[in-house]
């Protein structure tokens, strides 16, 4: 005879009441993703218990209708549809068509703020372009006359630039797909529709990394949920009850709302666009179609591998990263929209370089290994401090733009002064100019040159770094920024406040910062000239960039990202401005208002 079929085991008064209420699978796991999300991990690793507080099931029961409808409804919405209506004109909206190509995580930067240059490989989806196979075909015979003169695809790249899609009109379309989704009942009344639409805008502006829950809960009323636990009554020493049910209440409502957000609106929006910040429209950020937008990098990569970089293999970039005296790492391409149809590269050399290696070894069991490199900009700390001493010597920079706006305005106030007290009625007029291209044609070879200059003229032995902390009143309490200041000396050196090296420095800092305090902490290493030029070559020289993980080093400019890179296109163009004004001096003819004028016979002495 068959064996007796095993009794089940009791549900718990919970699960029971889940199960008459009729709560599907995919609905009890978004039950526990939403409302369950805040709830503390239980003891070794046991499943997430629910916060404390009874009836916390019937919260769960009363919102499974909601999220049932609104399952139903992401599987009826038809979101090509929505886009149509919203973009009548967008014909590359959807995504690329080689379904091969990788998801292009990197091109958007995360969650939507700062797109950049990696993560694609463009050229392979651009094989399967019919339109553009002609331009492949045709591009190694113009690859010499390109390289230094017009770029001829700079029109087709202006054309696809204008198809940028402002955040507002981005907003409208999540507003479309939310009043389409997600049901009525499960956000409130009317109010809390209002706010939702006008946080939809600032969640698609606001940068990447911030809470989105914290965007949309602006305005956002609890009452008008009704399938939350309704507040208690009123409750003796001062509402203690009712306050706490009500920040449970607004928890659940966060966690609705980020788990919208993380779930249906950004990732959706990532699906379709990529953010980026335009520089035509002041640093505006813009969205791009995923398909113009892949366009748009292609051609300017190919445009920037063309006349900047060269390509290396993974061997001699393995061998270049890992020379004995190599203090420079690899950095990230970023192709930033400028106006004029063009672009600016950035070398983001603030964040760490990752690259991906497929691990071939057994025991890693075909994992991909993801390698973080450090960040070139820390690693130049040294020599940006020795630079911008070098700078703050060399009172003949004025003329160049590089510097920042509190140094220019510095550097023309002790220029006016001093004219002034030569020649009371002189007029002075303040011209600006743009350099067009001035990171990427610079020569190389004479921006070392003018770098080696400017630091023996700061004279011979090893400075000493000195760390100091900024404490600056934020809120409640100090927020502490550190700052590197070069003193001089071999030996111990002076400090910041006591007037040895870094002391004037560190007290027109002082007079800059009111209200804050500043605090040397007498920490730092000597550095010696031989060092920060050997940094700044590898710089200049031989700056590996990763590229859709490929490894390129720049053969013509300089890094435009580092924050040294400003510095030596300062010492560069102010090399060139003095070179070329003493040329121009030198053919100007010999007048007498140009000739130095004697000087005047001295009284005679009275007897």
């Amino acid at each position: 005879a068959p064996a007796p079929a095993p009794a089940p085991a009791p549900a718990s008064a919970p699960a029971a009441e889940r199960a008459g209420a009729g709560i599907s699978p995919p609905v009890a796991a978004l039950i526990a993703e939403i409302l369950l999300a805040g709830a503390k991990p239980g003891p070794r690793g046991a499943p997430c218990r629910p916060p404390a507080g009874e009836g916390s099931h019937l919260r769960e029961a009363a919102a499974a209708v909601l999220l049932a409808q609104l399952l139903r409804r992401h599987r009826r919405c038809s979101y090509h549809g929505l886009l149509r209506a919203h973009f009548p004109s967008g014909v590359d909206l959807a995504a690329p068509p080689d379904a091969t190509a990788p998801a292009a995580s990197g091109l958007h930067g995360g969650s939507g703020g700062g797109g950049g240059g990696g993560g694609v490989d463009c050229e392979a989806w651009e094989e399967g372009h019919e339109e553009n196979r002609e331009e492949v075909r045709a591009a190694p015979r113009r690859a010499a006359g390109e390289c230094g003169g017009e770029w001829r695809a700079k029109g087709q790249y202006g054309r696809l630039l204008q198809l940028g899609v402002r955040p507002e009109k981005v907003g409208l379309w999540l507003r479309a797909v939310c009043r389409r989704v997600v049901p009525h009942a499960l956000l409130g009344g009317k109010h809390n529709w209002r706010s939702l639409s006008r946080n939809l805008a600032s969640l698609v502006e606001a940068p990447s990394g911030r809470d989105p829950a914290h965007l949309l809960l602006r305005g956002m009323r609890t009452s008008e949920c009704a399938w939350m636990q309704p507040l208690p009554a009123a409750a003796p020493r001062g509402g203690t009850a009712g306050a706490a049910a009500e920040r449970r209440r607004q928890a659940d409502l966060a966690s609705l709302l980020r788990w919208l957000a993380h779930r249906l609106l950004l990732p959706l929006a990532r699906r379709v666009f990529v953010a980026s910040r335009n520089t035509a429209s002041g640093g505006a950020r813009f969205y791009w179609p995923r398909g113009v937008w892949i366009r748009l990098q292609r051609l300017a990569l190919r445009r920037v591998k063309r006349t900047m970089l060269e390509g290396l293999s993974r061997d001699r970039a393995a061998t270049l990263l890992g020379e004995p005296g190599r203090a420079i790492g690899a950095s990230r391409l970023r192709l930033l929209p400028k106006p004029g149809a063009s672009f600016r590269p950035i070398f983001d050399l603030a964040r760490p370089a990752i690259s991906k290696h497929s691990l071939t070894a057994r025991r890693a069991g075909g994992r991909v290994a993801r390698l973080l490199l450090a960040p070139v900009n820390a690693q130049l700390r040294h020599p940006f401090v020795e630079l911008s001493r070098a700078a703050r010597l060399s009172p003949g920079l004025l003329g160049t733009s590089l510097l920042s706006l509190d140094a220019v305005h510095e550097r023309w106030r002790a220029f006016a002064a001093e004219r002034r007290l030569r020649a009371p009625g002189c007029a002075l007029h303040f011209g600006s100019t743009d350099l067009v291209a001035c990171y990427d044609t610079i020569d190389q070879r004479e921006a070392l040159a003018a770098v080696d200059a400017a630091l023996r003229s700061r004279g011979e032995g090893p400075s000493r770094l000195h760390q100091l902390f900024i404490f600056r009143p934020a809120g409640p309490r100090l927020a502490a920024r550190p700052f590197s200041v070069a003193a001089d000396g071999g030996g111990g050196g002076g400090g910041v406040g006591d007037g040895g090296g870094g002391g004037a420095y560190g007290g027109a800092l002082a007079g800059r910062l009111r209200g804050a305090l500043l605090v040397d902490r007498q920490s730092g290493g000597a550095i010696s000239a031989e060092q920060v030029g050997a940094a700044l070559r590898q710089l200049v020289s031989s700056s590996v960039a990763l590229v859709d993980g490929r490894a390129y080093v720049q053969r013509s400019g300089i890094p435009q990202g580092a924050v040294a890179g400003a510095l030596v296109c300062c010492l560069h163009y102010g090399a060139l401005d003095l070179s070329l004004l003493a040329t121009y001096l030198s053919r100007l003819p010999s007048t007498p208002r140009l000739q130095p004028q004697p000087a005047p016979a001295a009284a005679p002495a009275a007897a």
